[in-house]
């Protein structure tokens, strides 16, 4: 090939290579992009080359961030509220807290309870002993406390059962009856129609008497009927003037009288219902009252008195309150409680009382399962044996102990001198 043609052809392929690298583009970080092409910046924006060297691009849209509130918490599952309070399952409690966390009590759970006659009882159950009269309580400690009242048959009067000392009306619309320690109903006789009045004494409808040689009657409606005789008594008794034959109240509630023919009077001679004497108070055969603030007594008719005999507990004194026996209160630690005794002392665990721990939100299993500890475990503390939640004090008072569930004995000192505050 001759040298003309070869230089010919070389400007040929030139002249179309400048021709082609004349051709309008955009050039972005030594990236060139040709006219109506799209292209991402650096920022992450979507750009077009519109012209030489020219790019139009996109802003990107700004996503705006919400803030909600936390108004719920989640725990094994279940939901609650900002604030609510639940049980944990066993003995603790949880709360749900602003942050959406659950906070929870943590103190040792103990599975005691006691068992009276074949039945179960949670501590602090309240249930009968079985004798209609006295009534016991679960202990913390599994240990049960009972009344020890002196219990007496009830009375049964119209087909109704009655307790000892409670008043029941006759049924006639006007009587009552007492149910007596003894199991007998005693009753005022008392006739229901309206009562006349002779010279201040009440005499029941129907009643008729004679006053000297004249008769008086007591009407239904509560009026007093005499004849209006002018005679002269042949007795006298207590100021009224009697007939021969007449036959009269002696005045003491139980004996009658007889005017003789001869001017004397003849009286019976019965044991009348005597009344009762308590602390320089005068008290009818029947009547009752209460010497102490348990206790009730009966007048008898022989003017004796029947007296139940309960015991009456003294309340407990703790912290400057005062609660009743068998009453179970909170000792002031978050965690221990303490149950008011018959003696008037003042019982309460000692169990160590763990701060309050925050807790994460664990995996959510599908069951809850409570925990159950070992009851048939036990302690030996010096030489003696001791249940799964015991508690035992020192001979000098100055120590407290608990058996735990590991089988070991856990002792704080107390203070020795602390029987007053728990009286």
């Amino acid at each position: 090939m001759s040298s003309a043609f070869q230089i010919g052809l070389c400007y040929i392929v030139l002249q179309i290579a400048a021709v082609v690298g004349d051709e309008p583009t955009c050039t972005i970080n030594s990236v060139s992009y040709k006219i109506g092409q799209d292209f991402k910046d650096e920022t992450g924006r979507v750009c077009t080359c519109i012209s030489d060297n020219t790019i139009q691009c996109k802003d990107i849209p700004v996503k705006k961030t919400v803030v909600i509130p936390i108004t719920k918490c989640q725990h094994f599952g279940n939901v609650y509220n900002v604030g609510e309070r639940f049980s944990a399952g066993d003995c603790n409690t949880c709360e749900c807290k602003q942050s959406g966390n659950v906070e929870c009590t943590n103190k040792p759970c103990y599975q005691i309870a006691c068992r009276h006659l074949g039945k179960t009882y949670k501590p602090g159950a309240t249930f009968q002993q079985g004798d209609s009269c006295n009534t016991c309580t679960c202990m913390q400690t599994g240990e049960i406390q009972c009344t020890k009242n002196k219990c007496f048959p009830d009375c049964t009067y119209n087909g109704q059962t009655y307790k000892a000392g409670a008043v029941f009306p006759k049924g006639d619309k006007c009587n009552r009856c007492t149910c007596m320690v003894t199991g007998t109903a005693f009753c005022t006789g008392d006739s229901c129609a309206p009562k006349c009045y002779y010279k201040g004494k009440p005499i029941e409808a129907g009643t008729t008497f004679r006053q000297a040689c004249n008769t008086c009657t007591c009407l239904n409606s509560g009026a007093l009927q005499c004849t209006k005789k002018q005679c002269k008594p042949d007795c006298v008794h207590l100021e009224e003037g009697y007939m021969s034959g007449d036959i009269f109240a002696k005045g003491d509630n139980c004996n009658s009288c007889k005017c003789m023919a001869n001017g004397t009077i003849q009286c019976s001679e019965k044991s009348c219902f005597k009344d009762c004497h308590y602390k320089g108070v005068v008290y009818k055969a029947g009547q009752s009252f209460k010497p102490d603030k348990c206790n009730t007594c009966w007048c008898m008719v022989t003017g004796q008195l029947s007296c139940t005999d309960m015991s009456c507990f003294p309340n407990c004194r703790y912290l400057g309150k005062y609660y009743k026996a068998g009453e179970i209160f909170p000792k002031g630690d978050n965690c221990n409680s303490c149950t008011c005794t018959v003696t008037g002392n003042v019982r309460c665990d000692n169990r160590s009382c763990s701060p309050v721990v925050t807790t994460t939100m664990p995996p959510l299993p599908t069951k809850l399962t409570p925990k159950f500890i070992d009851v048939t475990r036990r302690c030996f503390h010096d030489g003696k044996e001791y249940n799964v939640g015991d508690i035992t004090r020192s001979a000098d008072g100055c120590k407290t102990c608990t058996c735990l569930e590991s089988g070991s004995m856990q002792c704080a000192n107390t203070q020795c001198n602390n029987n007053d505050d728990r009286k």
